[in-house]
């Protein structure tokens, strides 16, 4: 029996408690209106947002030579024409491979010489039967091979004015 006091007695103080509450939310409840003076001022709108920006088109540019570039005369979103200069490469580290490429053709030439001039002096001793047929035989190979490498330098010679030329024109 005491049991169904207490419980009786917390359901009425849990009914009692839910309505004063929602009989004083109620009266505080009421509009209230401030009135100012009307000023004049500058509206600002500010807009901020977040994302990723990418070009509408993109244009990869080669080079038929490699090198360092030494200045470029283009900025990024620049627009172009074709045929305009974009960037100078630095002539220097051509220009030397360039001399190197000549030096390696003189080079083979003057063996090309030596051995022309062996095979001459070989021929003679040959004719005269004092060096025998095997020795004379791989002299001329010897020339052989001294005319080949001369001439595989002389082809794979670049002209020097059209690789340096190339390097300070990169074009649109």
């Amino acid at each position: 029996m005491k049991k169904k006091i207490w419980i009786t007695a917390v359901l009425a103080a849990t009914v009692l408690s839910t309505i004063l509450i929602l009989t004083r939310s109620g009266s505080t409840n009421e509009n209230q209106y401030q009135f100012v003076e009307v000023t004049r001022g500058d509206l600002e709108n500010v807009i901020s947002c977040t994302g990723t920006l990418s070009a509408v088109g993109t244009v990869e540019i080669g080079t038929q030579v490699s090198g360092t570039i030494d200045k470029v005369l283009v900025d990024f979103n620049d627009v172009v024409s074709k045929g305009q200069i974009l960037a100078v490469l630095d002539t220097a580290v051509l220009k030397a491979t360039v001399r190197g490429a000549e030096a390696s053709v003189m080079r083979a030439e003057s063996d090309l010489e030596k051995a022309a001039s062996d095979h001459e002096r070989y021929q003679r001793l040959f004719d005269q039967g004092l060096i025998p047929i095997e020795q004379m035989t791989d002299e001329e190979k010897q020339e052989l091979v001294a005319a080949q490498e001369a001439k595989a330098q002389q082809s794979g010679q670049p002209s020097p004015d059209m690789m340096v030329g190339q390097a300070e024109l990169i074009k649109a």
